[in-house]
């Protein structure tokens, strides 16, 4: 549902609490760090930069710098 849902960028440092509309994969070997659908927490966004720093390769989204990440896109309620 995240996949196909409306989404925005906002910057990876920004992305504490949002929902992913990406995937995110560390390679090699391929294990999946983050999923469409799931909720990005501090602590993953620490072990992203804690993996960049130490030279790891990051692939899945659409800005391969991970500067960015799609995120589904907040809908504020309407006036009651």
């Amino acid at each position: 549902e995240a996949v196909r849902s409306r989404q925005e960028e906002v910057p990876l440092s920004a992305s504490a609490g949002r929902i992913s509309g990406e995937y995110l994969y560390l390679y090699p070997p391929g294990i999946p760090l983050l999923l469409p659908g799931e909720r990005i927490s501090e602590d993953l966004l620490e072990s992203i930069r804690d993996l960049q720093a130490s030279g790891f390769e990051l692939e899945g989204p659409e800005d391969y710098s991970l500067e960015k990440l799609f995120v589904v896109k907040c809908i504020s309620p309407g006036p009651r």
